[in-house]
């Protein structure tokens, strides 16, 4: 009996784990959002500003995260950085969200030509490693915010179109789908009003997902010149441009921004884990 119990708490415990834990990284995206909505008003100077008399100046009171090689205070930074970096994420995730649910839905439930296209275009793109794929976009392109948007929704593309295509296919045969055409409603009706809504769970499972790659995608166009361009603030520019500074002793120009890109990755796809516990019947509990 005290085996058979002590069972049924381990059981227990491991079900409670993964929402405690999703639970907090919930909590530590709320806390970024947050941050990225009030930055203009919580940071204590202007990311911008250069003080070359404080410049390279350790964590202090005055400066909690140090100052960089110009006098700008790292924490303001760090804050003005969380803006661009979500709104970039945000960006690309719905635009790759948006455009490869559709297309998947169209041909999960029509196939025919427009499916084998489509299916050959997506292999084309799965050909290539997603982030040197990312790169070359991006530096095609010519850098900035929304070329790195434009690449990063393009890599992602690929893994809506092939997930949303299999959920729609696997669909279009029930008996409710059934329904709905003999009801009267359109393939169009069937396909936006019907089919999709149901498979949205799954999608939203993917997006959380992509959001911490994109985050992470983002800083590593910019680290290596391709993305956004200094001075504007920046994760990965403020890692490149700090690691210059670290055998120095300046250890403060690339940890602050390297932990909140971490944390940032992290909670993102602790948060996808979570939800795919939550929401894809297909998901594996503890």
């Amino acid at each position: 009996m005290r085996a058979a119990a002590n069972r049924l708490t381990r059981g227990t415990g491991d079900r409670r784990r993964p929402d405690a834990l999703t639970a907090l990284s919930g909590a530590g995206v709320i806390a970024l959002v947050a941050v990225a909505v009030l930055a203009p008003w919580i940071a204590p100077y202007d990311p911008l500003a250069s003080d070359a008399a404080n410049a390279l100046a350790p964590p202090s009171a005055a400066h909690w995260a140090g100052t960089d090689q110009v006098g700008r205070d790292v924490f303001s930074r760090l804050i003005a950085a969380t803006r661009l970096d979500l709104a970039i994420a945000l960006s690309a995730v719905v635009a790759s969200l948006a455009l490869g649910s559709v297309l998947g839905a169209v041909c999960g439930y029509r196939g025919g030509l427009l499916d084998r296209i489509v299916g050959r275009g997506v292999d084309v793109l799965l050909a290539f490693p997603l982030f040197i794929l990312a790169i070359a976009l991006a530096a095609a392109l010519g850098g900035g915010a929304v070329t790195i948007v434009v690449a990063t929704a393009v890599v992602n593309l690929p893994f809506y179109v092939r997930l949303t295509r299999a959920e729609v296919n696997a669909r279009a045969g029930a008996g409710w789908v059934e329904a709905a055409r003999l009801a009267g409603n359109g393939p169009g009706r069937v396909v936006f009003g019907v089919l999709l809504p149901n498979v949205m769970p799954v999608l939203a499972v993917q997006a959380s997902l992509n959001l911490g790659w994109a985050i992470l995608n983002a800083a590593g166009l910019s680290f290596l010149g391709v993305g956004v361009e200094p001075p504007t603030p920046e994760w990965g520019i403020m890692v490149a441009e700090g690691a210059r500074y670290l055998t120095a002793g300046k250890w403060w120009l690339v940890a602050f921004p390297g932990l909140a890109l971490t944390l940032a990755v992290l909670a993102f796809n602790l948060l996808g884990d979570g939800l795919r516990d939550r929401l894809d019947p297909r998901g594996h509990r503890g």
